[in-house]
């Protein structure tokens, strides 16, 4: 885990949390990766330490997110789903290399995947449990990295995605209905608590002008195309049509 070379976002995480550790918890609060942060306190980091406790910080912070992602194989599709996602996990290089980075990326991808978990369990049972666990995780991946603020939508999605009976759908919609608010509640407010204190989550955001958001749009777009073209040469064109196939399937 430490043999990639430093990168320069990891030094600058562990010179953040060095600096809540002397000034206090909201320090540097506008970079929007405050949750990352706190999480590398218990791990006592500091600049001048090797980066690979970081990194095995992050790691463990991915597990959530792995756990989850095996669940949702298991759930629409089967045991053997769940160990086919363990194998394409475990032997992604793209996943190898990032998920042993000490970025906020990994942190909050983690507890998006929670939060899809906990919505696609409304296909079994409406729990609240699952609802308060799914506003946890939304916080958290917000927390993680405001550019998660998008996948609140999460509960609505499954409003259209989940097949229900008719029987069912009143007491899952009103799941959903309260999960949204519960998840913007907290996200919205941990956002609105930060700017109260004088901090802008959003500031590195704020940069980008009309001009530059059309290059983004455009590279958006272009790598769709590179992704979709990279997966059916990695996995064979086969393959990558019975994954298309499947997807629309369930």
């Amino acid at each position: 885990i430490g043999a990639f070379p430093p990168f320069i976002d990891e030094v600058v995480i562990l010179q953040f949390a060095e600096d809540v550790l002397n000034s206090g918890p909201l320090a540097h609060a506008s970079s929007a990766r405050q949750l990352l942060i706190w999480w590398l306190l218990p791990f006592q980091p500091t600049v001048t330490l090797s980066l690979t406790i970081a990194r095995i910080a992050v790691l463990l912070g991915a597990m959530p997110g792995f756990a989850a992602a095996l669940a949702i194989s298991k759930q629409i599709g089967s045991k053997r789903a769940a160990l086919l996602t363990a194998l394409l996990i475990l032997f992604s290089t793209h996943l190898y290399f990032f998920q042993r980075m000490a970025l906020a990326d990994t942190l909050s991808s983690s507890f998006i995947l929670v939060s899809i978990y906990m919505t696609l369990r409304l296909k079994i049972r409406t729990s609240w449990r699952d609802m308060a666990l799914y506003a946890v995780a939304i916080w958290a991946a917000v927390a993680a990295k405001v550019s998660a603020l998008p996948y609140l939508g999460i509960p609505i999605a499954a409003a259209f995605a989940l097949p229900f009976t008719s029987r069912l759908w009143k007491p899952k919609l009103r799941w959903m209905l309260v999960a949204f608010i519960s998840g913007v509640g907290l996200a919205g407010g941990f956002v609105l608590f930060l700017m109260l204190r004088g901090h802008n989550p959003f500031m590195a955001y704020q940069r980008y002008t009309p001009e530059v958001a059309q290059g983004l749009v455009a590279r958006f777009f272009q790598n769709i195309d590179f992704t979709i073209t990279l997966f059916a040469e990695y996995m064979g064109i086969g393959f990558f049509i019975f994954s298309i196939v499947s997807v629309l399937i369930l």
